[in-house]
């Protein structure tokens, strides 16, 4: 009996090998599903409280930048081709969820110039960890690519005088204060170089 079950695997190994990548892929696919990879969050306040916790960033595509400080993204879930095959999450096309640049005040040139620059450009956003219910619009960190490295978007508007740095109000979590340091660092530099709304 013994000796059967073992030739039997012998002339379908390749088979007994698929077989189980198959089952080590639903394994991979169910993780995926219970952790929220595929999901399509359309707003903040879907976002689970633990993405903010772990500072897990997102990644997203930019409909929009407005005056106020608003840059409206479109959520790009991970695994997003696999999402759209198995239809789980929302998939529906050009649907943004507005969030504020944390710590930076633009002016007019600014937001127009960051408008031209980022429209429908991939960028990473990490929510602050703040009173979501009570912040219709919530703080985030920004990064974009550059040179192969994530940099932070929020630091790079200020340092070239796009806009002011202010105090993050309402906000908790690891690194808030870095960020905030940071961001007043950028606008010394910018004053110090006459750079945008500091030139002379």
């Amino acid at each position: 009996m013994l000796n059967k079950a073992t030739e039997f695997l012998d002339e379908h190994l390749r088979i007994v090998t698929k077989l189980g990548y198959i089952i080590a892929g639903i394994g991979v696919f169910s993780v995926a599903r219970r952790s929220r990879l595929l999901t399509k969050f359309s707003s903040a306040s879907e976002i689970p409280n633990h993405f903010v916790e772990k500072r897990i960033k997102l990644r997203g595509r930019v409909r929009d930048v407005r005056l106020d400080n608003i840059i409206v993204v479109e959520h790009l879930p991970s695994f997003g081709r696999l999402n759209s095959i198995v239809k789980f999450g929302r998939t529906e096309p050009g649907v943004g969820m507005p969030v504020s640049l944390a710590g930076v005040r633009l002016n007019t040139p600014g937001c127009v110039s960051l408008k031209n620059k980022l429209h429908s450009s991939i960028v990473w956003f990490e929510l602050l960890s703040c009173q979501r219910p009570m912040v219709p619009n919530p703080p985030a960190v920004f990064y974009v690519r550059k040179m192969g490295f994530l940099r932070n978007l929020n630091v790079e508007v200020v340092k070239l005088g796009l806009g002011l740095a202010e105090r993050i109000a309402d906000c908790d979590g690891r690194g808030l204060r870095k960020l905030q340091r940071n961001l007043f660092r950028a606008q010394k530099y910018a004053a110090k170089k006459n750079r945008g709304i500091w030139m002379d």
